[in-house]
């Protein structure tokens, strides 16, 4: 089953240089990568960080926030795809034009 990246609440984060981040809904600051409520639905958040993000916001520095990155297509929350697949302890899917689908 598909979920829109809307329906599960999502927005994008910006890291901010120092190990922290923010949430987003403002093209304006860009976006280093994606937080969204969990497709597996027990309620928690996924983090997603870009290996290569919308400008003007930089990259999530891998000391600050040490997961994996994923590559991005799309410039909204519409239009997002990333690969490889989102591996997380809970959920195994794809994010691909602004929907996540499991595996």
């Amino acid at each position: 089953m598909s979920k829109s990246l809307a329906s599960l609440d999502a927005e994008f984060i910006v890291a901010t240089g120092n190990g922290t981040w923010f949430h987003t809904r403002e093209r304006e600051h860009g976006a280093s990568g994606l937080l969204l409520d969990c497709p597996c639905g027990a309620g928690h958040k996924l983090a997603v960080w870009f290996s290569n993000p919308l400008a003007p916001a930089p990259a999530a520095h891998e000391t600050e926030h040490p997961l994996a990155r994923w590559q991005r297509t799309g410039e909204t929350l519409d239009t997002l795809t990333i690969h490889p697949s989102v591996n997380a302890p809970c959920w195994h899917g794809w994010i691909q034009n602004g929907q996540a689908t499991s595996c």
